[in-house]
């Protein structure tokens, strides 16, 4: 009786070890969020220039592979959806390693009498904010609204 009480504690205390160790995965948790796959995209950034936007909270800020996972608060009109775009300057400070290129996500907001503050994931394919579009070429994006860069490494 005393082999089989230690066998199943033994066991149960395997199985919540696993568990709990796999709770971290908080980037793929904000792709569940958003209900997408990781190939369906919100945005597909672009190189050009900073347009004059309303403000944009950010919340959280995942990278994984050559996808960005905003989580952001902004004021958008009632009924309908805002179309977002991603954009990095063409210019980058290549002076240091990794070059730093400026990133900004914008949209432009639909006239609505009925304004609301709406929370959304919005998932970004950023291949073309490379500085190469080379297998493990490192750029640090400088995002408008985050306090630290991020280091993005390109996949092909």
């Amino acid at each position: 009786m005393t082999r089989i009480s230690f066998f199943i504690f033994l066991v149960s205390s395997f199985t919540v070890l696993a568990l709990t160790s796999c709770s971290k995965k908080s980037t793929w948790n904000a792709a569940l969020l958003s209900g997408k796959s990781l190939e369906e995209y919100d945005v597909m950034a672009k190189i050009g220039a900073f347009e004059s936007c309303p403000m944009i909270l950010i919340k959280d800020l995942r990278i994984d592979s050559n996808v960005l996972f905003f989580t952001i608060e902004y004021e958008g009109a009632c009924d309908k959806e805002e179309t977002f775009e991603c954009v990095g300057l063409e210019q980058f400070n290549d002076k240091i390693y990794p070059p730093v290129r400026q990133v900004k996500l914008q949209f432009k907001p639909i006239a609505d009498t009925c304004q609301e503050i709406k929370h959304r994931t919005l998932v970004v394919n950023i291949r073309e904010l490379t500085v190469e579009k080379m297998r493990d070429v490192e750029t640090d994006l400088q995002i408008s609204g985050w306090r630290t860069k991020v280091r993005y490494v390109y996949v092909p």
